[in-house]
């Protein structure tokens, strides 16, 4: 039996389901031109195990996060006028990652959860 993680207290904590083992949470600065950061000191969390880090770092970088975020808020597919949930990377097979976004329609802020099952 899988026990179950905290809450992200950043980050799109309703996205992290109740099964995952790991979860990274952030909120982070953005407009719609296409400017991105993530390191907002104080705005990231953690929850579980550190092995999302490791995960990340692996399937899915900082940069090519920002990229990939960068150029949906460049095309429109994300707006920061407008929530709208969106899949940034997701990978099921073992280690499975998957990682999310939500402006929330807050016009500068970009929500962000990533989690694993993996142990």
């Amino acid at each position: 039996m899988t026990t179950k993680i905290e809450k992200l207290k950043w980050g799109l904590a309703s996205a992290v389901p109740d099964h995952a083992t790991s979860a990274w949470g952030a909120r982070a600065i953005v407009d719609q031109l296409g400017h991105v950061d993530l390191s907002v000191p104080g705005r990231t969390d953690r929850a579980g195990s550190t092995r999302i880090f490791d995960l990340l770092d692996e399937q899915f970088p900082a940069d090519v996060m920002i990229s990939t975020v960068r150029q949906l808020l460049q095309s429109g597919d994300l707006d920061t006028r407008r929530g709208r949930f969106t899949v940034l990377y997701e990978k099921f097979d073992e280690p499975d990652l998957h990682v999310v976004a939500d402006t929330r329609g807050s016009g500068g802020y970009l929500y962000v959860a990533a989690w694993t099952r993996a142990a």
